[in-house]
């Protein structure tokens, strides 16, 4: 698994700085947050998402998500195996 660091100014600079205020996934995944090292109030939507996963930073350092950077960021998550199976799952879902 990889991890892609997403270069953003709307990203934090340490592992607190973005306080998370609301989160959506209705007409697409939104994101609503406060960065605290400059006061700014952030909106991040985002189409064709299948699936996310929001971290704490006290359950950061088990398992697989070692890998995560320290410092507050955006990142994405490549060759995630929880989004793969998810994947095959929808496939196979027929409407």
């Amino acid at each position: 698994m990889k991890v892609k660091l997403l270069d953003t100014s709307s990203a934090g600079t340490w592992s607190r700085d973005c306080e998370l205020l609301c989160i959506s996934d209705c007409n697409g995944f939104r994101l609503s947050y406060h960065k605290d090292e400059d006061d700014t109030y952030w909106s991040l939507r985002c189409e064709g998402i299948i699936g996310y996963k929001v971290i704490s930073e006290e359950f950061s350092t088990v398992g697989y998500l070692l890998n995560l950077p320290i410092e507050g960021a955006f990142f994405e998550i490549l060759d995630s195996p929880w989004i793969n199976e998810l994947i095959d799952i929808t496939k196979k879902k027929r409407f």
